[in-house]
């Protein structure tokens, strides 16, 4: 069940950890592995982590200090043994207590499950691991924090030759019917899918694998610009990918955009993910894409009172 952990000891030295997190591994992997998504999840609750350094590769150092709730800093150091993207990390934490780390990162259609193995050197030194520093208890938390920064993160990376990404979680207060709804009805997306500040004078979805979308925005100063598409599948209240042509600029910018819907007990968890061919401006994108998920939750909001 996703966001339930299973910690387990086997062995005599051996500490396991397992959850299942409602994000996809893309996602889980980039926020495990980019020191500026790390410093707002590392640690069990209530603590705050500084990363001093994080080489991501085979021999590479991680350095980072935990700044616990009783004032004290815990400084941690470990060198990277493999790094293989995005599906596994193996690092020697030297710093003490001394463990062999093996964290897994499992792809369930759209859901990740993360295994985090920690080997240590000797039976004794688990035990006093686990009495003294409450291992278990703390490697639980660390991974629940872990899940909550995976559904309110973005970012922008390359892709092969010319290309970018971008990357975006977002979670909205309403059920993934009424979510997926905003996404495929044509008297619904012209309400909230243009930015603040920008109209849609113009709109048409025809909403079927295969069907076509288009759309023209205005700008406050009467400027247009038009985008047209193909929607390339749909699986309902899960998915939706389309193939646009935007006009703004000769040649056309072609985006390649997916969307997908996780149900979180009656919250909807939206996961976005857009790739730029050849060029593009993917900074404006997540600007445009943070204002209008803004309007999306706003009309979800009002429409339930």
């Amino acid at each position: 069940m996703p966001g339930k952990n299973e910690t387990q000891v086997i062995g005599e030295r051996e500490l396991t950890t397992t959850r299942i997190f409602d994000a996809p591994r893309e996602f889980v992997f980039k926020a495990w592995t980019d020191p500026a998504h790390v410093a707002k999840w590392w640690g069990p609750d209530g603590f705050t982590t500084t990363i001093e350094k994080m080489d991501l590769r085979p021999g590479g150092e991680w350095l980072l200090v935990m700044h616990g709730p009783d004032g004290k800093d815990y400084k941690n150091k470990s060198v990277f043994k493999e790094v293989s993207a995005p599906a596994r990390l193996v690092y020697d934490h030297i710093s003490g207590p001394r463990f062999l780390s093996t964290v897994a990162f499992d792809d369930l259609d759209g859901r990740t499950k993360v295994t985090m193995t920690m080997v240590f050197e000797s039976a004794d030194l688990l035990k006093r691991t686990l009495k003294e520093f409450a291992a278990d208890e703390g490697a639980k938390q660390t991974l629940g924090r872990l899940e909550a920064h995976t559904h309110r993160m973005s970012w922008i990376g390359p892709a092969a030759g010319k290309n970018s990404e971008l990357y975006m979680t977002r979670v909205f207060d309403a059920p993934r019917s009424l979510v997926f709804e905003a996404w495929s009805k044509p008297e619904h997306m012209p309400r909230w899918f243009a930015p603040k500040g920008l109209t849609m004078p113009g709109f048409h979805m025809d909403f079927r694998e295969g069907g076509s979308v288009s759309m023209t925005m205005q700008m406050p100063d009467g400027t247009r610009s038009e985008g047209e598409g193909t929607y390339d599948r749909i699986i309902p209240q899960e998915l939706i990918a389309w193939t646009s042509a935007l006009k703004f600029q000769d040649p056309p910018l072609i985006v390649v955009s997916t969307v997908r819907f996780v149900e979180l007990g009656g919250k909807t968890l939206l996961c976005a993910h857009q790739l730029y061919l050849d060029s593009g401006n993917p900074e404006g994108a997540l600007e445009g894409w943070n204002s209008s998920l803004g309007n999306l939750s706003e009309i979800l909001r009002e429409s339930r009172g």
